[in-house]
């Protein structure tokens, strides 16, 4: 991961904020409070009634909120990046998980997130950020790797996490316990994340995203080797066969329509 102190870090602003205005190294944007977007992220495991969402403790290395607990992920939107790219390579970054692996939704699409932010821990730090707020599905939990700027994570039960925060505010980042102690936004947020709805609707996005995913390589494979012998790529355990069981011919114009 590059050090936060020499990230370049793209100046937005609040009255147009898809058009960026300058690029500004992150100390200097946190030192003259500029606006900056940032993408946020609660991450969800489990079925519906049974929900786990991942918390993080921030390390002692990082500029802001050392050593606090905050929601899953927190990164900042490079240049050239949309929020969702952003969301892809933080996810990658600070826990190893791959775009493969996890399904996505915006929360708090209605709002705009503009988010001002000082600390007594450091008063030279005027952080104000427009904040793309997701929600990510893991269907599995194994493999996750942390980063240097992550001390640990684990994994509770999301009214716990919101019992915790309401019970040691001073203990988690200015901005994850806004959502929870902001009335409107926990309401919003409850609604939309799928602590009582939408896992089942999530799991089936993401086991036909896998089913794309297994066409996807075979689309490339086929290209790489301009025409191949399906049977074979099954027999190596390369392709799941039941996945093109409704394909009439071993064509690339047919794996295109079963997309």
């Amino acid at each position: 991961m590059t050090d936060f102190r020499n990230q370049v870090l793209p100046v937005i602003d609040p009255a147009s904020p898809d058009a960026v205005l300058a690029l500004k190294n992150r100390v200097v944007v946190h030192e003259k409070g500029m606006w900056h977007p940032t993408v946020q992220a609660y991450i969800i495991t489990g079925s519906e009634g049974s929900t786990q969402t991942l918390v993080q403790k921030r390390s002692n290395t990082v500029d802001i909120g050392k050593s606090k607990y905050d929601q899953s992920i927190a990164i900042h939107i490079q240049q050239n990046e949309t929020p969702e790219q952003a969301l892809e390579r933080g996810l990658l970054e600070e826990l190893n998980i791959k775009l493969s692996n996890y399904i996505h939704t915006r929360l708090l699409s209605k709002f705009r997130l503009f988010i001002t932010k000082t600390y007594k821990e450091d008063f030279s730090i005027f952080n104000r950020e427009l904040v793309h707020l997701f929600v990510v599905f893991l269907p599995s939990t194994k493999d996750l790797k942390i980063c240097s700027k992550i001390d640990s994570y684990f994994w509770t039960n999301w009214s716990e996490y919101v019992e915790m925060t309401k019970k040691e505010p001073e203990s988690f980042t200015k901005t994850s316990r806004y959502y929870i102690l902001n009335g409107l936004l926990l309401r919003e947020i409850e609604s939309e994340i799928g602590c009582t709805k939408k896992i089942d609707e999530l799991k089936s996005a993401s086991t036909k995203m896998n089913e794309f995913n297994s066409v996807f390589h075979y689309l490339s494979l086929f290209d790489e080797t301009r025409g191949v012998d399906v049977d074979s790529l099954v027999q190596k355990n390369e392709i799941d066969e039941s996945s093109f069981n409704n394909l009439l011919t071993y064509d690339r114009d047919n794996l295109i329509k079963y997309l």
